[in-house]
């Protein structure tokens, strides 16, 4: 059967470019750039596409380190893999994110080989996304969402390492608020009972907050950080500030939980006579689960003796799940690390170049080509 030729011939083509792909993830690893400044990464991954054959787009929606590279007919099916390549402030590559870019390009070439010889019609795209580590602005995604550059294509692909082989359902929508008290300055021993304490406001607000969290359902979360509490000691702030995290699975919840976290900054700007400036930083969607896409993979993992496990619950979260909210999108995680690796470590930076991290990469790239092979192969968008 055509489809089984296909996908061996992609396989090998992913094996034949194995030494290629280790080096690019040697790379990024040893030169680790953070949200919306991966220039000298994204540009390793363009090169490395262009030598073999693929049209590149860049400055996406107006990002300088977004990119879309292209390979196939325009018009027809599409199946895109997504790169990230961002690392983590004060760590580098602790999740990894230079094996999901290797292993995208992999992928990409490895079903490019077979599209070359016009058998199988379609179009493949690795879309590089970067900035899926940041919160203090909109995830790279989102804006290449808005943008539509996600649109019409008949499935995206994208694999995450991790410490076992999962489908990536059930995790953790997510919105960040920046909130401001503005209050009144006084000298904190002379007459503080003329001034109106901004970090009271926070510090009620942190409270309250707190108080929430032992009401919250178990996939709630709330995280807290003080961001601004003041510029001396010996003057009573007027300005204060912090950042809210908030996650939820359930996105209804998610809403619920961003309305009483509201309420308690609101109670803590009114209890210190102070005033409120409540900002949304970004808000991230929960993964929409695709079954017809979930099945596929499953089918090309059984095929290398590996069962893709379906976790019930998984808390992390990524700009990925709104793309799934947009288009049918899958993405799994698959091993890299040994079991039970803390992630976003030093642990996980260093083990992405070990052996165990480059085959699961490889193997990730594979599952991924044949994939995007039988969605190209399909009649009819599921």
């Amino acid at each position: 059967m055509g489809v089984t030729r296909w996908k061996e011939e992609a396989a090998l083509h992913v094996e034949n470019v194995r030494e290629e792909a280790r080096k690019i993830a040697v790379k990024l690893l040893e030169n680790p750039e953070t949200a919306y400044k991966e220039e000298v990464s994204a540009k390793i991954l363009k090169d490395f596409l262009k030598e073999k054959g693929f049209s590149i787009e860049e400055n996406l929606s107006g990002l300088a380190t977004a990119f879309r590279a292209s390979f196939g007919r325009s018009a027809g099916r599409g199946v895109a893999f997504v790169a990230e390549y961002d690392a983590l402030v004060g760590i580098g590559h602790g999740c990894g994110h230079n094996l999901i870019a290797a292993g995208a390009v992999a992928a990409a070439v490895g079903v490019a080989e077979v599209l070359r010889k016009r058998e199988l019609e379609g179009r493949i795209e690795v879309i590089g996304t970067p900035a899926e580590e940041c919160t203090v602005s909109d995830p790279g995604k989102v804006p290449l969402l808005v943008s539509g550059i996600f649109d019409g294509l008949a499935a995206c692909l994208m694999f995450h390492p991790w410490d076992e082989t999962i489908a990536i359902v059930n995790d953790l929508g997510v919105i960040v608020l920046d909130l401001t008290f503005e209050g009144q300055t006084a000298h904190a021993a002379a007459d503080p009972w003329n001034g109106k304490n901004a970090l009271d406001g926070v510090v009620g607000a942190y409270n309250l907050m707190s108080l929430l969290r032992q009401q919250m359902k178990p996939d709630g979360r709330i995280s807290i950080m003080v961001t601004d509490g003041g510029q001396a000691v010996n003057i009573i702030p007027e300005r204060a500030s912090a950042r809210v995290m908030i996650r939820s699975m359930d996105m209804s919840y998610l809403e619920e939980l961003l309305d009483r976290v509201t309420k308690c900054a609101e109670a803590a700007a009114l209890g210190t006579g102070t005033k409120l400036e409540i900002k949304t930083v970004m808000k991230v969607l929960n993964t929409r689960m695709w079954d017809h896409l979930y099945e596929i993979v499953s089918r090309n993992f059984l095929s290398y003796g590996i069962e893709l496990q379906k976790p019930v619950q998984l808390f992390g979260s990524s700009d990925f799940g709104n793309v799934t909210h947009r288009v049918p999108a899958f993405a799994f995680g698959m091993q890299t690390h040994p079991r039970g690796t803390r992630w976003h470590s030093t642990a996980v930076r260093d083990g992405s170049v070990e052996k165990l991290a480059l085959d699961g990469m490889i193997l990730a790239a594979k599952v991924m080509a044949a994939s995007a092979i039988d969605v190209l192969a399909m009649h009819e968008v599921a």
